[in-house]
């Protein structure tokens, strides 16, 4: 795309760090039935980093 070179923009994919932080913000707001739907995506989506 026309962004390359734009630090913020160049790297799309966030750390675990990162995840874990906006999944600790949103979940502090949203507590109860998405529990298990959140370990299910987390689950599908990042199983080799799972520990």
């Amino acid at each position: 795309g026309s962004g390359r070179g734009r630090g913020a923009l160049a790297r799309p994919v966030l750390t675990k760090e990162q995840l874990d932080n906006q999944l600790d913000a949103y979940m502090s707001k949203t507590k109860g039935h998405l529990d298990a739907e959140l370990d299910a995506y987390m689950a599908q989506t990042d199983p080799e980093t799972n520990d």
